[in-house]
């Protein structure tokens, strides 16, 4: 996922002389000169919020409206995972942040992954989360991810899953070490705050 700029500045509207709008321009449209987005007339710079003020002005930015738009549906903590999963999947192929499964001919969707890579020609898929909390619904997106064919799943948080969703995790790892016929190999993983960020080592077990 690439943007262009991803801050923008932040023209209150007595810089803009013509027509007093107040606009947001992109950092790369920053010039001596600047063209009013409004307008269209041509104005220079101010380096002050007002002819009369004594420093120069503060810049102001914000996320451009795609960048923002991403951060509010949780892209933080599947690009963390997905930088993290690469220093033992350095080939990593077919990267895929956010998927959903329908079953052909069904209207709702089976399942929905927020991401999907391959690596050695296989499968592997997570749940991301920004927060501690996990659900059943999360534990059924994993069983889907095994019914596809996926080699691993990873529960992710950039926090500490709660006590309630490490029991969810662990009934399920119990569950799937308890099935004698399991078929092709399939695990399922932790990766919480402590590994996303380099505290501790990712599990040894992640198939590499």
């Amino acid at each position: 996922m690439r943007f262009k700029s991803i801050y923008t500045l932040h023209l209150t509207d007595s810089n803009v002389p013509h027509c007093l709008t107040a606009i947001w321009y992109g950092i790369s449209d920053l010039d001596e000169q600047i063209r009013c987005l409004g307008c269209l007339e041509t104005f220079d710079l101010p380096l002050t919020e007002n002819p009369l003020a004594p420093q120069d002005r503060p810049f102001q930015y914000s996320l451009n409206p795609l960048s923002n738009q991403a951060m509010n549906q949780g892209i933080l903590p599947v690009i963390t995972a997905l930088l993290t999963l690469k220093t033992c999947h350095l080939e990593m192929h077919h990267i895929i942040p956010g998927m959903n499964f329908k079953k052909f001919g069904a209207t709702n969707n089976a399942g929905d992954f927020d991401f999907v890579y391959v690596y050695k020609h296989e499968l592997f898929g997570g749940e991301c989360k920004a927060g501690s909390r996990l659900s059943q619904k999360d534990i059924e997106t994993a069983k889907v991810s095994r019914q596809l064919g996926f080699r691993a799943f990873f529960f992710v948080t950039i926090k500490t899953f709660g006590e309630d969703g490490q029991a969810l995790i662990s009934n399920y790892q119990q569950e799937l070490a308890n099935d004698k016929n399991n078929g092709n190999p399939y695990d399922v993983f932790i990766l919480d705050e402590l590994m996303l960020f380099g505290k501790q080592p990712l599990p040894q077990q992640i198939p590499r």
